[in-house]
This record gives C-alpha cells, sequence and structure tokens, in this order.
C-alpha cells in the first residue's frame, strides 16, 4: 500500500493484506486519527476476507453475537466513531470478542 502524505512525500507499506497496512501506518502515525472503519475498535477481517479480498473488508464485531454478511465493512470507508489510535486495543477487543462468543 502506497501512502501519499499532505507534504508529498509518498511511503510504502507491505504486508499480509490492506488491513495489516493500514494497522502500519497508523503505528507510524500515532497522533493522526484515521477516520474510516479500519481504524475502529470493533472491526477486524476474517482470516478469510484477509485471503479472499486482501483485507479491504473486514467485519464490524458485536460483543456476544457472530459476525455474519450484514456485519462487513469496507475498512477504507467513513466512520468518526469509537476509533483507536493503537492497533493493540483493536487487538485486545477482537481477544476479548472471541471470548465472548464462548460465553454466551
Amino acid at each position: 500500500m502506497i501512502v501519499t502524505m499532505p507534504d508529498g512525500v509518498s511511503r510504502s507499506y507491505t504486508g499480509v493484506d490492506f488491513y495489516y497496512c493500514l494497522g502500519k501506518v497508523r503505528q507510524e502515525f500515532p497522533d493522526v486519527r484515521f477516520l474510516c472503519k479500519g481504524a475502529k475498535i470493533n472491526v477486524h477481517p476474517s482470516r478469510m476476507s484477509s485471503q479472499m479480498a486482501n483485507g479491504i473488508v473486514a467485519y464490524e464485531l458485536r460483543w456476544g453475537e457472530p459476525a455474519d454478511e450484514g456485519d462487513i465493512v469496507n475498512i477504507f470507508d467513513y466512520e468518526d466513531k469509537d476509533l483507536v489510535t493503537d492497533i493493540q486495543e483493536q487487538s485486545d477487543y477482537y481477544q476479548g470478542w472471541l471470548q465472548s462468543l464462548s460465553n454466551s
């Protein structure tokens, strides 16, 4: 993924999918608030969406509920609610969500 900064400088990010690359961008710019679904605390791709859609689509997860087709979002779509700058928070939420499925 190539990102062009406001000053015109372009940077390239590589990884297993676009969700992972977006995470790398967010790590590099922790003071920037990314207004997209991919920065939302409860958005995470499945293995299948990572492989088949290169991580461009992911699931907007709900605590205690399995994800379904209606939960699929484009990680680059606009979002301004429940955003996090630390990708570890997203990872922690995802792990907690997995646990919530076994507890319900």
